[in-house]
């Protein structure tokens, strides 16, 4: 598999978050719906104008914080340094310094990246000297048509070494 391991410094994200489950895989369609709701609705439109780096959009998944281990807290965010105000319903978080391995992923959405997660978690975590961490993960996208063949994201996950 394609993959780069990175140390990347803390930074904060202007974010909107959503519970979803993975109950038969339901986060498989909810994902994707929120995502077209938030282009919709304006949270895209937000988020992207208070970005201090335009580059990347993010899906994050985070540890599950709830006592219902079925669920977890997805968000929509951007790069945050504080300059502009944050709307309502809308919150800052800080991601940690961490060391991330960093998936390539090209192909239209939302298949090619469930399609990657599969394999990273068939193929990489299970044969590479490292582990997540569980904490969160991010998906990355930049600008570009997302249902084309060609369209080219990331996926990030905090690792260390299992050895």
């Amino acid at each position: 598999m394609d993959y780069k391991i990175v140390k990347m410094d803390a930074f904060k994200v202007m974010e909107k978050r959503e519970v979803h489950s993975i109950s038969g895989n339901q986060n498989n369609n909810t994902i994707p719906e929120f995502w077209e709701r938030a282009h919709k609705d304006g949270t895209v439109s937000k988020l992207l104008a208070a970005a201090s780096d335009k580059t990347n959009i993010f899906g994050i998944c985070y540890a599950n914080p709830h006592k219902d281990e079925s669920t977890f807290d997805y968000s929509i965010a951007v790069k945050y340094d504080g300059s502009s105000p944050v709307p309502e319903g809308f919150t800052v978080n800080e991601i940690p310094e961490r060391t991330w391995v960093v998936f390539p992923c090209t192909g239209a959405m939302p298949k090619a990246i469930q399609e990657l997660w599969h394999r990273i978690c068939t193929e990489f975590f299970p044969s590479s000297s490292y582990e997540p961490t569980y904490e969160m993960d991010i998906e990355a996208y930049g600008d570009g048509d997302m249902s084309s063949d060609g369209y080219r994201c990331e996926i990030r996950v905090p690792v260390k070494t299992n050895k």
